[in-house]
């Protein structure tokens, strides 16, 4: 499955130029493929490639599945070491 982030889906949602750029040199992607785009707030999208070139791609999109906010909140820190060689 390949993922994108977007925090805001449209039902035609156009990733940006180096999504784009991206999505079709690093993945070669072509018109008929799927993505998945998620929203950071528990939305998974289904996108479905419908216009690619360099400067956008767009993407039809629908909801597959929304996760619910969990009861727990979870922080998560990270202590870099000193030395930037270890």
């Amino acid at each position: 499955m390949r993922f994108f982030y977007a925090p805001i889906v449209q039902p035609l949602h156009q990733l940006d130029s180096e999504e784009s750029k991206h999505m079709l040199r690093v993945l070669r992607a072509e018109v008929g493929e799927e993505f998945h785009l998620i929203d950071g707030q528990g939305g998974l999208y289904k996108g479905l490639l419908i216009q690619a070139n360099k400067r956008e791609c767009v993407l039809e999109t629908s909801l597959v599945r929304r996760e619910a906010k969990p009861e727990v909140e979870f922080t998560l820190a990270i202590a870099p070491t000193k030395s930037s060689d270890r």
